[in-house]
Formats: structure tokens, sequence, C-alpha cells
């Protein structure tokens, strides 16, 4: 192992307690058309983001007249106001400098079903996740009030008709096993009983630490499949082809490090430097037998601020990169859950661990 990759490995291991506040939980929601088609476009993290911020507002914002609906500095009870911390993350309305720009991240990022439908039929079940991170977690009764409100108003009307939605059920999800209990809906008194004590460990989420707990230390490949579009701009540009490994890491950091000014009581210095003299080493590789390889996906969205069409398109497929990865995999890990890039919150850049290459070399 080099110098720069021990150094990025020592400083990992000491950034566990300073990371706690990074806690995750994911919820599933499961809704019923229940009337009419429910109609979607091509990017439906997009159209449930903009529908779950209307209705938390529409539902909860005590001085709606003060401020337009995704916007809360006006208003001067926005430091008090659970909303304010899920609707508008200004620097100015958290009080905090932000890490790039004066907007800092979103606690909680969606994830749009990845089933490629774009019409749901009456009797179809609707179904999509929401991960909220740290101390976003108290806010669910919000999540789940504003969802439960959704009605007709998520998707494109046709012919001034949309279908008609019906929550039937919130599950907490452990993020690495994927098993659920009920949470809300009509089968949660079952969850009272025995399984009590289950669902408190369900809701309580994952730490930082249990990501990363038991991932080898001797890396020299991975193989990462992006599953939404990943968007990356650098120097001016966005980049339309494999990017190189020191650009994703830093972008992650710089995800993590918004994440905690948001959700900490002080601002969290990432060792930035000391972890991309690391990542700078790592080569992108593109195998020509790859059956997936990363491609550009041209997607649009609609903006109702902008009253225009928006494109968040990015890459989608295998990225692939290979060095001393091994001091380095705990933060990929971690950004299976954080997503990466533009649009993060609204589902982009999300990605899996697809593979994992252990050095066949004592480092």
């Amino acid at each position: 192992m080099d110098e720069r990759a021990a150094v990025a490995n020592s400083l990992t291991a000491e950034l566990l307690a300073a990371l706690a506040p990074l806690s995750i939980h994911r919820y599933r929601f499961g809704l019923r058309v229940v009337s009419g088609t429910l109609r979607l476009g091509e990017f439906k993290g997009s159209a449930l983001r903009g529908t779950l911020l209307r209705r938390l507002h529409s539902l909860y914002c005590v001085q709606p007249f003060v401020r337009g609906p995704l916007a809360c500095l006006p208003c001067q009870q926005a430091a008090r106001c659970p909303i304010a911390f899920l609707v508008d993350t200004s620097a100015d309305v958290l009080a905090v400098s932000g890490a790039r720009g004066d907007e800092l991240p979103r606690p909680y990022a969606i994830e749009p079903p990845l089933d490629g439908r774009l019409t749901y039929e009456a009797g179809a079940l609707f179904e999509f996740g929401v991960t909220l991170f740290g101390r976003a977690n108290l806010l669910l009764p919000y999540l789940v009030g504003a969802v439960n409100d959704f009605a007709d108003r998520l998707g494109m009307g046709h012919e001034g008709e949309r279908g008609r939605l019906l929550l039937e059920t919130v599950w907490a999800e452990q993020p690495l096993s994927r098993q659920r209990l009920v949470v809300w809906g009509s089968e949660s008194a079952a969850v009272a009983g025995v399984e009590g004590a289950q669902l408190a460990g369900l809701q309580a989420g994952m730490s930082v630490a249990a990501v990363m707990a038991g991932l080898p230390e001797r890396v020299e490949r991975v193989t990462l499949l992006f599953r939404t579009p990943l968007t990356l701009k650098a120097a001016g540009r966005v980049w339309r082809e494999p990017p190189p490994f020191a650009l994703l890491l830093q972008r992650l950091l710089e995800r993590v490090a918004g994440l905690l000014q948001v959700l900490g009581d002080r601002p969290l210095a990432l060792p930035f430097a000391d972890l991309l003299a690391a990542a700078a080493a790592v080569r992108l590789l593109i195998p020509a037998d790859d059956p997936l390889p990363a491609r550009w996906q041209d997607v649009e969205r609609y903006s109702s601020t902008h009253q225009q069409r928006l494109a968040i398109g990015g890459l989608i497929g295998h990225l692939h990169y290979a060095g001393e990865l091994g001091p380095l995999l705990p933060w990929l890990a971690l950004g299976q859950w954080l997503h990466v890039g533009k649009a993060a919150v609204q589902g982009n850049g999300s990605y899996r661990l697809a593979a994992v290459r252990l050095s066949s070399v004592k480092q």
C-alpha cells in the first residue's frame, strides 16, 4: 500500500465518529391506483419530488402567504419549522455556511420505481422509496401525511384526467437485507406486538459504521452499476463519458460534507486533499466485453418553477475502476444510499457495487 492510500485509510477510520449524524433510514410507499390512469414521464423521480414538496407546503406550512411553495427564506418561522428542513436547505434558512454555493443537500433521497412503466391502470400498485438521513427521520409522519394527500396530483393529466391514488402501506426497510415491516397501513397493528423490537431496530436505521463494517481492506478493482442517470459537471462542462475516479469521489465527498452540515451542529472538514490524492492513482477501465457499458441517456423533466422542460440526462450502466481501492471502498459503499451528482435528491446518481475484486498481492 503506497503512502497516499495509507493516509486515506487511516483518516477514514478516524472519521467514523464524526459521521455518526449521517444515519440511513429507508421507507417504501405503496399507493393503489383506484381510478383513472396514472401517467408519468420517463424520469419519475422529478414528479415525485415536486408533488411531495407541494403537498408538504400545502398541508403544513404555517405562513403560506409569505413565500412560494419551495422557498422558505422570507418566512420568519423557517429556522424552527420542520417542513423547512425538508423543503428549503438554503444556507440562510439553516443558519450554516454552504459547502458548495448557498444551498446544501436536502436530507433525503427519493428512490423512483425502475420498472420502465409510464402508465399504471386502475388497480395497479405504484411503489417508490424515500431514504431519510439522520434527524430527518423524525419527520417521517409529515412525509406520510404528504404522500397520503397525493390523490390525483401526481403524474401528467390526459384530456383533463389524472389517475387517483390511495396510500395503502408504508414499510420500514432494512437497507442491507431489504427486510420490511409495515409502519403505516391496514397491517401496521400486527407489528405492535412480537415484532415491536424488530420494528424499532428498523426505524433506528443503519449507521455509517454499519455500512463500512466488514469491507475488505485490499481491493484492486470495483464495478459500479448506475441504475439512474449520473450527471457530473466539472471544468465548465458536463461529463458525457465515463468520469475519472477522482471526480466521482470528489462529488461524493462534497455530498457527504454538505449533508453533515445540514444534519450536524457544526461543519465537518473532510480530508479532501488526502482522499483525492489516493483517488488520483485509481484508473478508469473500459472493458471491451462489458455487457452493460456506461452510456449517456437523454432524460427530460418538466419544471413547474421554470414552466419548461429541463434536461437531466446522465450516464447509465457500468463504471469500472482499478487501483488501490480498499481505503476508498467505504466511501463508495456509503454512496449507494446517498446517490451522487446532479439531481441526487430526485433519484439520479443511484448506483450499487456490482463487483469488487480483491487484490491478489499483499499490500
